[in-house]
C-alpha cells in the first residue's frame, strides 16, 4: 500500500498512528471481503521490521480480530550465511532453487560476516519478544522443513480449519542442491559461535 507523500510515516508515528491506522484498516477490511474469483484472503505477511516502522499497527491488527503467526528460524547463523551469499554473489534464495549452471566459491570477510551475524540475532529476538508481548503462534522455519503436514495441521487446528491441506511449493535447499560454497564456513564457525534459539 502506498504512503500518500513522502515523510508520512514518521508524521505518523508522531500522532499515534492517526494519518495511516484508518488507511491501513479501510486496506485490510477490503483485502479480506474479497480476494478475487473463488479465492478468500485469510491472511497476509508483515515483517517485523515493518512493524518496527508502524508500532501502531499490532493493536489495530488485534483490533481487527486478526490471528498472528511468528515465523522465526532458530539457527541464525544459516540465515546470516544464506544473506552473506546473497550480498557478495548477487544471486538471492529464490535464484539459487534454479539451480545455476556453475558452483560459486566465496570467501565471506569475516568482520562484515559478524555484523549480518548480529543483525540475525537481533530480528530473532524481535520477533520472539514481539509473540511473548502478542501471543499468537510461533512457528519454526526448522519445523517446517522436517514435518511440514503437522505443522499446517496445527496451523489449521488454531484456526479453526482441522482438515487444512497446504501442498508444500518451496523446499529447503541442501547442501546437495546449493550451487555457492561459503569456502570460510568452518573460520566463521569456529570465530562466530552461536546456540540456537529454542
Amino acid at each position: 500500500m502506498p504512503l500518500p507523500w513522502p515523510g508520512v510515516a514518521a508524521l505518523d508515528r508522531l500522532l499515534g498512528g492517526r494519518i495511516l491506522n484508518p488507511r491501513i484498516k479501510r486496506h485490510l477490511m477490503r483485502y479480506f471481503a474479497s480476494a478475487g474469483g473463488e479465492a478468500r484472503a485469510v491472511g497476509f505477511k508483515v515483517m517485523a521490521s515493518q512493524l518496527r516502522g508502524r508500532p501502531h499497527l499490532l493493536p489495530l491488527l488485534a483490533e481487527l480480530g486478526v490471528t498472528p503467526f511468528f515465523l522465526y528460524r532458530r539457527d541464525s547463523f544459516a540465515t546470516a550465511l544464506s544473506y552473506a551469499k546473497a550480498k557478495f554473489t548477487n544471486v538471492f534464495h529464490s535464484d539459487r532453487a534454479q539451480d545455476p549452471p556453475s558452483a560459486a566459491r566465496i570467501d565471506v570477510p569475516a568482520a562484515e560476516f559478524g555484523s549480518l551475524l548480529q543483525q540475525c540475532l537481533r530480528s530473532r529476538q524481535e520477533l520472539l519478544t514481539l509473540h511473548r508481548e502478542r501471543g499468537g503462534m510461533l512457528l519454526a522455519y526448522e519445523d517446517m522443513i522436517r514435518d511440514w503436514p503437522g505443522v499446517i495441521g496445527r496451523i489449521g487446528e488454531r484456526l479453526g480449519l482441522p482438515d487444512l491441506r497446504v501442498d508444500q511449493a518451496l523446499d529447503k535447499l541442501g547442501h546437495s542442491r546449493e550451487r555457492i560454497i561459503v569456502a570460510n564456513e568452518d573460520e566463521l564457525r569456529s570465530m562466530y559461535p552461536v546456540e540456537s534459539a529454542t
